[in-house]
């Protein structure tokens, strides 16, 4: 990912108020097309649909019905190649946890910002990425 800010990005969380927070955040910077889901199945429609077209997923571990793990799971059984920014609310060893995970599934992991994050905290994020 160059300095630009991608122009496709999905947006996971269950929370519609950090949703469109960070919605608006991500089409101020530039991003064309901006997806919103509750949870990692709405998540995984959005993927099945767009596929190769989505250029970052910005994901919530903790949701409930599909979580953030299982989407990640589910991105890794695919071969998605799409980078993939974690986002949690969750203790250190949680979040340490899910990193690897990441990792571990050879998905396109961009890195992990800690809730509440200031949306320029994601510009920050991808510049470094």
């Amino acid at each position: 990912m160059s300095n630009k800010f991608p122009a496709k990005v999905l947006l996971v969380d269950d929370d519609p108020i950090h949703l469109e927070i960070v919605a608006a955040h991500c089409r101020a910077r530039g991003a064309s097309t901006v997806w919103t889901a509750a949870n990692g199945r709405e998540a995984q429609a959005v993927v099945a649909a767009q596929g190769t077209a989505i250029d970052l997923i910005v994901t919530d571990l903790n949701m409930p019905e599909f979580d953030g793990i299982e989407l990640m799971s589910g991105l890794a059984e695919k071969g998605v190649g799409t980078a993939v920014v974690i986002v949690t609310g969750a203790a250190a060893p949680v979040a340490a946890a899910a990193r690897k995970m990441a990792a571990l599934y050879g998905l396109n992991f961009r890195g992990l910002l800690k809730k509440p994050f200031a949306p320029a905290d994601l510009d920050t994020l991808l510049k470094s990425a």
